[in-house]
């Protein structure tokens, strides 16, 4: 099928709230376990490790909700998967495309039952980041609880929030673009080496979904936007139109333009720009410098640059959409 871009939220404003942007993993996730399929995505195991777990219980669907930026680690998962499949189960999997594309792969054509579902991905950040730049922000008060994307602060204009609990009790919200971590990662300073050639972007995929975030949707859709969060997704397949169909009633949705759409998200279209810088910063990391004064020194940047940059972005992208 030619493919297919829609808006929607849940209607359920809890699990929304929870969720990175319309709460729409958590409507597929309870679906496919309702029929007793399982689901396979990332959760946050020790010291914020991410893995990718197998899920059976709706109540444990919270624990994968959210996006996690860094690189998810997937053990045993694609044996698993081939496991349950082959015992009649249906199967939901979600994670980056070139995971998704690693799985298809692996199955060979065996995958009756599957559902894949990808999402736009702007890179993978690698965990020994994550860890050192925690342990630095900690401060000896270990914290217990993450979100990197709570919208107490908001989600329209990229206004969501890092908000994290001390084992103390402390709490800490502080806006996205102020987070060091995050300025590092839309920087692409501290991304996996393959991120920078992704061999999995563009808009036809091997998945049935892909979802995202409706950047933009206050301007382009302005009934789907109440600044709570907005998905994009993106249909691919007849598999993945019947899954929609069958969440249509737990959803706001209206099918989008994807020229208009995709004009927000061009990590859809193209690869992180290879940061001249990473290889210092690795090499200053491993020689045990404060992964924080690193990131700001070395994504420091002129407003003339900023500016110049997301022109150059933003004309990329109305080139490459305007090819779809």
């Amino acid at each position: 099928m030619r493919m297919k871009a829609i808006a929607c939220y849940s209607k359920d404003i809890i699990s929304r709230m929870n969720s990175s942007s319309g709460g729409i993993f958590f409507l597929l996730a309870r679906q496919v376990i309702s029929r007793n399929g399982v689901v396979y995505a990332a959760v946050y195991t020790d010291n914020f490790n991410v893995e990718h777990c197998r899920i059976i219980n709706e109540k444990d669907i919270e624990f994968a909700m959210g996006a996690k930026y860094a690189q998810s680690h997937l053990g045993n998962t694609y044996v698993n998967v081939k496991s349950d499949l082959e015992n009649g189960k249906n199967v939901l999997f979600v994670g980056t495309p070139c995971q998704c594309s690693g799985l298809k792969s692996f199955l060979n054509g065996k995958d009756k039952g599957m559902i894949y579902v990808d999402f736009i991905c702007h890179g993978v950040p690698s965990h020994k980041v994550l860890e050192k730049y925690l342990t630095e922000v900690s401060k000896n008060d270990k914290i217990i609880s993450l979100n990197m994307r709570d919208k107490t602060t908001g989600w329209e204009y990229y206004s969501y929030s890092w908000k994290y609990i001390t084992a103390s009790g402390k709490e800490t919200v502080i806006k996205s673009h102020k987070v060091p971590y995050m300025k590092g990662f839309s920087s692409n300073l501290f991304l996996r080496p393959s991120c920078y050639n992704c061999c999995f972007k563009g808009i036809n995929r091997l998945t049935d979904l892909t979802l995202a975030d409706f950047w933009g949707v206050e301007t382009q859709m302005p009934r789907m936007s109440d600044n709570k969060g907005t998905s994009l997704i993106l249909i691919h397949s007849d598999l993945g139109n019947e899954i929609i169909n069958s969440i249509a009633t737990y959803i706001i949705a209206k099918e989008a333009d994807s020229y208009s759409a995709l004009k927000r998200n061009p990590s859809a279209l193209y690869s992180a720009q290879y940061n001249k810088k990473r290889d210092v910063f690795f090499g200053l990391l491993d020689n045990d410098e404060n992964c924080t004064d690193l990131i700001n020194d070395l994504t420091k940047q002129s407003t003339y640059q900023k500016i110049i940059g997301k022109l150059r972005k933003y004309m990329n992208t109305i080139k490459k959409i305007r090819g779809i």
